[in-house]
C-alpha cells in the first residue's frame, strides 16, 4: 500500500508540474494554390485561390485569372468530358501577410446527381494590376467527385508494413456509344511519403509513382493491390499519403479517383508511467 501511495503521488505531481514554454513558432507560409470544390449538392463546380502569405508582397493589386484546364466524367454509361470554359478574371488585393483569398470561377453542374464520376482541373495566374508582371502561378486545384471508387490502406503493426488496395465496382461505361463496355482499367498508384527521425526535427517527404497496373473489369467490378511497404524502424513518424488514378480507353481518360493516408507515430509515456508499469509487473504476486 505504501508503495501505491508513493507511485500516485509522484503521479499526480508530475502532471501538476507545468511543462515548459516552448518558443514562438514563426510565421508561417504557403505558396499560393487553387482550391477547387465540386459541389454535387449545390450542383456547381468553383475554384478559389489559397496561401500566398510570406511569398506574395502585401497590399499588392493583382488581377488572378482561372482557366479550365481537363476534366473528365462517367454518366448515363458514356465516358465524356466537361464543356471547354473562357478564362475567368479577378481583380483583388492581397493582404497584409500577401494572403490571397479570391474566388469567382464557377460551372454550373445541374446533373451531378447523374454523373457516377466527374472530375476537374483549375489553373490560376496571378498579375501585377499595375505592370501586368506574372508574380505567381498557384499550384493547380482538382476536384473529384467518385461513387464507385474505393481505395485502403491497411497498417499491419505486426510487420511494420502498410498495404495499398483499391476496386471499384459499375464500371460499365464505353468511349463511345458504338464501343463495348470497358474490359480493363490502369490503376496507378502515386505515393507522399513522410519520415520524422524525432519528434522536433523536421520531417522530410517523398512523393514518386509506387505501382501502375493493368487490371481486368469483370462484371463491371474490378480489384487490384497496389503495394505493400515496409515503414522505416526508429523513426518518430512515419506516414503515407496514396492517391490513385484510374484510367481507361484509347486515351487513357480519368474514370476514377481516391486517394487515402495512414501512419505510424512512436508513443512515448512519462518516465513515472514507465517506471509504475515495470515495478507493478515485478510485485503483482504480493498485491
Amino acid at each position: 500500500m505504501r508503495l501505491r501511495a508513493t507511485l500516485l503521488a509522484l503521479a499526480l505531481a508530475a502532471a501538476a508540474t507545468p511543462a515548459a514554454a516552448a518558443p514562438a513558432a514563426a510565421a508561417a507560409t504557403a505558396y499560393p494554390s487553387v482550391v477547387a470544390t465540386c459541389d454535387a449538392g449545390a450542383g456547381a463546380v468553383t475554384a478559389r485561390t489559397a496561401g500566398g502569405n510570406g511569398y506574395l508582397p502585401p497590399n499588392l493589386a493583382v488581377t488572378v485569372e482561372f482557366r479550365y484546364l481537363q476534366g473528365s466524367f462517367v454518366r448515363a454509361g458514356l465516358v465524356g468530358n466537361p464543356a471547354p470554359k473562357a478564362p475567368v478574371r479577378v481583380n483583388a488585393t492581397t493582404g497584409p501577410d500577401g494572403t490571397l483569398a479570391v474566388g469567382g470561377y464557377t460551372r454550373a453542374w445541374p446533373d451531378a446527381a447523374a454523373h457516377e464520376f466527374y472530375t476537374e482541373t483549375v489553373g490560376a495566374t496571378v498579375t501585377d494590376r499595375a505592370t501586368g508582371a506574372v508574380v505567381a502561378r498557384p499550384h493547380d486545384g482538382t476536384c473529384t467527385v467518385d461513387r464507385r471508387t474505393t481505395v485502403t490502406l491497411v497498417c499491419d503493426p505486426a510487420t511494420n508494413t502498410i498495404t495499398a488496395r483499391a476496386a471499384g465496382v459499375r464500371y460499365v461505361e464505353r468511349e463511345t456509344p458504338q464501343d463495348p463496355p470497358v474490359a480493363g482499367v490502369r490503376v496507378t498508384y502515386e505515393v507522399t511519403s513522410l519520415a520524422q527521425p524525432v519528434r522536433n526535427d523536421p520531417g522530410f517527404s517523398t512523393t514518386y509513382t509506387a505501382a501502375s497496373h493493368s487490371v481486368p473489369v469483370t462484371g463491371g467490378a474490378w480489384s487490384d493491390t497496389g503495394y505493400t511497404h515496409t515503414l522505416p524502424e526508429g523513426y518518430y513518424l512515419a506516414r503515407e499519403d496514396l492517391r490513385v488514378k484510374v484510367t481507361m480507353g484509347r486515351v487513357s481518360t480519368v474514370v476514377g479517383r481516391g486517394r487515402r493516408g495512414r501512419g505510424r507515430r512512436r508513443r512515448r509515456r512519462r518516465w513515472w508511467w514507465r517506471r509504475w508499469r515495470r515495478r507493478r509487473r515485478r510485485r503483482r504476486r504480493w498485491w
